[in-house]
């Protein structure tokens, strides 16, 4: 059997000194993320808008393409989860963002449908010069909705505002801090989503739970262009034998 001499004995007890080092600051790394989510999101007060937002250009339908989740809740901190889950879906949530009262702009109301129902939350618009932060305005209602469903109460962010997709942030004091990103299609470009995510990093904005929804629509859509892509190269081929042969 293998015994140490008294030089690998010191060696070896440094590696262990060193690897108990190494998991101490491995635990102190992940402790200190959850308190970035305590002390620095939870009263929502660094959180940023868009500063110029076009309200025309974002009402209407946005698909839900990624939820990022900043800080986790109760239920989700007793689940099996580990820090970092990317979670895909089948299903494609969408919002229909809309005017509550056809007689202002300061009141909005999102209108969130899903497989398993919809909830519509209510929002107002205290500063239309900054049209890009929304106040919760009353309880939100519909049939997801149910006794054991922990109202928001907060502002929601325009985070960015462009053609083609969105990211919105809800944050809630203490208790929610979440992202949504949303298209207007049933499919965004990956890059765009590893884009914001770049930012989130950049911001020290934790991320702890990611779930990509539309995931068959995406599929669709690259197969749709593949397909696309090999008619038209056929299409040149043929037409350029046929030119050949006559």
């Amino acid at each position: 059997m293998y015994r140490p001499d008294s030089d690998n004995r010191i060696m070896y007890r440094l590696l262990q000194a060193l690897f108990a080092v190494y998991c101490l600051a491995q635990v102190a790394r992940m402790s200190s993320a959850d308190n970035v989510n305590s002390s620095e999101f939870d009263k929502c007060d660094k959180v940023i808008p868009q500063s110029s937002i076009k309200m025309s250009k974002v009402t209407g339908r946005w698909y839900v393409i990624e939820t990022i989740h900043h800080k986790l809740i109760n239920d989700q901190r007793r689940s099996l989860y580990p820090r970092v889950t990317l979670l895909e879906l089948l299903w494609c949530p969408y919002i229909d963002l809309s005017y509550a009262n056809k007689h202002t702009l300061e009141d909005l109301k999102l209108l969130w449908e899903e497989e398993k129902g919809n909830i519509e939350y209510r929002f107002k618009i205290n500063d239309m010069d900054s049209p890009g932060t929304w106040i919760s305005s009353g309880a939100q209602n519909g049939s997801l909705v149910d006794e054991g469903y922990k109202q928001f109460a907060g502002t929601v962010f325009v985070r960015k505002a462009v053609n083609d997709h969105m990211w919105l942030q809800f944050c809630s004091p203490n208790t929610y801090l979440y992202s949504v990103v949303l298209s207007r299609q049933k499919w965004l470009d990956p890059k765009v989503v590893t884009s914001i995510i770049k930012l989130m990093d950049i911001q020290n904005l934790p991320i702890m739970l990611r779930t990509q929804t539309c995931k068959s629509s995406s599929s669709t859509a690259r197969a749709t262009i593949w397909l696309t892509v090999a008619v038209t190269v056929l299409c040149f081929r043929l037409s350029d034998l046929t030119y050949k042969t006559y």
